[in-house]
């Protein structure tokens, strides 16, 4: 067996380049690429170099529903930019 060492720790915010959307633990294996691609996407028209994927989930009333963002660390955090992307439905 392996074992690791586990480190948990206050991080400042940090802005991402996401789109987001209520969905299901049983559907969200087969949506969240496409939804990291329209991110991406977006990323090389704005000239934006990406840096870290991102993926943030938040349980949801009702059986198996959450709110997730998928996303990714723009390059430029150094700059204060942040980018918001238009939600999609899932």
């Amino acid at each position: 067996m392996v074992s690791y060492a586990v480190e948990v720790a206050s991080q400042p915010r940090r802005p991402i380049a996401a789109v987001a959307w209520e969905t299901s633990w049983e559907a969200f294996p087969a949506q969240w690429r496409d939804q990291l691609d329209e991110v991406y996407a977006w990323l090389r028209r704005s000239g934006t170099a990406g840096g870290a994927n991102v993926m943030h989930y938040q349980d949801r009333p009702g059986p198996g529903r959450m709110a997730v963002q998928v996303g990714v660390e723009p390059a430029l955090l150094e700059t204060g930019i942040f980018y918001r992307l238009a939600g999609t439905s899932g």
